[in-house]
């Protein structure tokens, strides 16, 4: 996706209040590398499309969305997870009032959603955010009027897998099978080839993950680590300070770490 095309598809989605109530968490997860505010929304909106293609069972369907947004950013689990977060809230808004959610006519997606999430920790804290926000910028009390956004959602919104074949996500799905073949048996020199690679690639939610772990293997390959028994130890005493424990996704104070301020 172009910087115009993003540019477009946000002074569209601007004046929509759900996004705008979900841009500051958002931003927030965009700094922290897991991706684009405009991306993000615009994969929900593809999902929302999907959904109204299918005329019964669309709770089956979105199954089949969050498996195929975990295998397309496979090296960013966190998009996968924002995304669906995003689309739950909009299949949620066209409940007739906070009480009456049995009356959502969406409501066993929404139901499937949380049997598939409903204890990731970070989904959950994406929610907390979401909702803790209860001001906007000027000041006034935020109010989100009743909205079905599968019937509202355009058609023409783009879902052509064809077109997606052609997309650089494609050629980025190529790059991360590289990184993982490379990372089990690459040499420093290889390694350092696809990180070039990988830097001249303008899409950095993606690829600044694969470049980090590419960059902890380099330096493992230059500084190898003695095989004793303490290896073990060290590594068991080290798993809380694991890479896969951010600081907003994955810990039990990751409630408090996105609510906003």
């Amino acid at each position: 996706m172009t910087q115009n095309e993003k540019r477009a598809l946000f002074n569209r989605y601007k004046h929509d209040i759900l996004f705008r109530q979900w841009l500051p968490t958002l931003g927030r997860l965009s700094r922290e590398g897991w991706g684009e505010e405009v991306e993000i929304w615009h994969e929900a909106e593809r999902a929302l499309c999907r959904l109204k293609a299918q005329p019964d069972l669309r709770d089956m369907e979105v199954e089949l969305i969050y498996s195929d947004l975990c295998r397309k950013y496979s090296a960013t689990p966190a998009f996968s997870l924002s995304v669906m977060a995003v689309l739950f809230t909009c299949l949620a808004d066209a409940a007739p009032d906070a009480d009456k959610a049995a009356e959502n006519p969406h409501a066993p997606i929404c139901i499937a959603i949380c049997a598939m999430l409903g204890k990731d920790k970070r989904f959950l804290a994406l929610l907390d955010a979401f909702s803790e926000r209860t001001r906007n910028n000027q000041g006034e009390k935020v109010v989100l009027p009743v909205t079905d956004y599968i019937e509202t959602t355009k058609e023409d919104v783009e879902t052509d897998e064809t077109e997606e074949s052609a997309s650089p996500t494609n050629e980025l799905g190529m790059l991360m099978q590289m990184v993982e073949n490379l990372l089990k048996n690459g040499s420093i020199e290889e390694l350092k080839d696809l990180e070039l690679q990988l830097y001249k690639l303008d899409n950095s939610f993606i690829t600044s993950p694969l470049i980090k772990r590419i960059e902890e293997q380099i330096t493992a390959l230059s500084n190898p680590r003695p095989t004793t028994q303490n290896v073990f130890q060290n590594g068991a005493s080290q798993i809380n300070q694991s890479t896969l424990q951010s600081p907003t996704f994955g810990t039990p104070a990751a409630n408090k770490t996105l609510k906003e301020k």
